[in-house]
């Protein structure tokens, strides 16, 4: 047989009859083997491990095989068939290529679980590519992968996401590890009875080894980590206080600009540039290309730094309140250590509530609320400030592989699928799981014809 035949097979080359295999192609194309496999040396029989065994007889079986070039290969292996004169015990020969009581080969199945890696790959798909059905690919990944909730590290960063058809809680509870660029686990609901329940199970030993955990501003989160993780510092991540900000900012330039909306008429181009160019008031100053834009209204040539003074000079609220945003920016991006940060936050705290800007009171009562958690997110460790950041990269997996499969249904398999993508070392099952993860349903009653 050809070497590079040998090669498509994965095989060691003592293990094949070379001269007795062959490989040709049909009227369709199809890639055939007839694959004969070498008499194992010694005989040792399967029951009672003797070696008084002969060759009773021969069997011939269709599996299907695939390689990194051919997806559809037609595997004819020509197996031997073992008597044992000491006990009488009748059996196959063993074959290197397939599990016992499968038509596809392991490789086959290598290729498929290695392809599923990749989050824009589904089940269908697969199926296409190596010409087996989407209820196989789908058994043999629940057979091959069943991933453990992994342990937990010294930052764990805690997000959630929707999905209505995943669980009828219809919000995931996603744990992430940024240092180990791991996803811990990824929990049916994100209620605090779910939660309180899942930590409790986790020993107290493994919980103090937590030191910082990472969530956004809902309550419940908080409430949960004082009581399940109480050594753990809270730190509420900066992205979301900054979304928060620019909200209520963006509040203010609405209430401004309706304020010159009769005069679209008459031509002044007072509302037009606070319609037009809003974004420019919530780039950072740092990261504002310096091109100049030409304003046809007008027929002048600005920078982008001058359409923002020009907006600003429009209103004193306006320009206090873009103060006030970039305070906090500045803030946000120069504090350190919490320590450092505690009188600054106050004196910000107490310029948005004497600013008397009314969109501004929902800001202000949030820094109060989340003034601890706001300073422990100044945190560091290894040079890198705590934060959720790491989390989103996993949770945009996640909403890609949503998206690609049409909504979910099955969490367990939803649920080892995400992991076995981002938790790049996750082993391959050698041995058959005791379960499987297809759903329970609803029994049928009588049929009447």
């Amino acid at each position: 047989m050809n070497y590079d035949i040998i090669k498509l097979l994965n095989l060691k080359y003592e293990l094949i009859d070379n001269y007795k295999s062959f490989d040709y192609y049909d009227d369709k194309g199809n890639h055939h083997i007839e694959l004969y496999l070498n008499d194992e040396i010694p005989r040792l029989c399967h029951r009672c491990n003797g070696r008084d065994v002969f060759i009773y007889s021969s069997r011939k079986s269709l599996v299907k095989h695939s390689s990194l070039t051919e997806s559809n290969i037609l595997l004819h292996i020509h197996k031997r068939i073992y008597r044992c004169n000491s006990c009488g015990h009748v059996y196959l020969q063993d074959s290197p290529i397939i599990e016992e009581n499968k038509r596809i080969s392991i490789y086959k199945d290598v290729l498929i679980l290695n392809d599923l890696k990749d989050a824009t790959n589904t089940y269908k798909k697969l199926s296409e590519k190596y010409f087996v059905s989407p209820t196989y690919i789908s058994n043999l990944f629940d057979r091959k992968v069943d991933i453990k909730r992994g342990s937990l590290p010294e930052i764990l960063c805690i997000d959630e996401l929707y999905s209505k058809k995943l669980s009828k809680y219809h919000y995931l509870c996603v744990l992430y590890s940024p240092q180990r660029k791991t996803i811990i686990d990824i929990l049916e609901s994100r209620r605090k009875d779910f939660l309180i329940d899942y930590f409790a199970n986790i020993s107290s030993t493994e919980k103090q080894n937590v030191h910082f955990v990472a969530i956004d501003m809902w309550d419940n989160y908080r409430q949960i980590i004082k009581l399940c993780l109480p050594s753990a510092y809270i730190c509420v991540d900066s992205f979301h206080v900054i979304k928060q900000l620019n909200f209520c900012f963006n509040k203010v330039r609405i209430r401004v600009m309706k304020q010159y909306s009769n005069l679209k008429k008459e031509g002044h181009e007072y509302y037009w540039l606070l319609k037009k160019f809003w974004k420019f008031l919530l780039i950072n100053l740092d990261k504002l290309p310096s091109d100049f834009i030409f304003r046809t209204r007008t027929g002048m040539e600005l920078s982008k730094y001058q359409i923002i003074d020009y907006m600003l000079d429009l209103n004193l609220d306006l320009k206090q309140a873009y103060e006030l945003k970039e305070a906090y920016r500045e803030f946000n991006l120069t504090m350190d250590y919490p320590q450092m940060a505690i009188e600054p936050l106050e004196i910000l705290i107490l310029k948005f509530k004497q600013s008397r800007i009314h969109e501004y009171d929902s800001f202000w009562k949030l820094l109060e609320n989340w003034k601890d958690e706001i300073l422990n997110s100044f945190y560091r460790v290894n040079g890198f400030r705590i934060s959720n950041g790491p989390i989103e990269k996993a949770n945009s997996e996640i909403r890609k592989l949503i998206k690609v499969s049409y909504g979910c249904s099955n969490f367990t398999r939803f649920r080892n699928r995400i992991m076995y993508i981002i938790n790049k070392n996750e082993p391959i099952l050698g041995v058959k799981k005791p379960n499987n993860n297809n759903r329970t349903f609803k029994l049928r009653g009588s049929y009447k014809k």
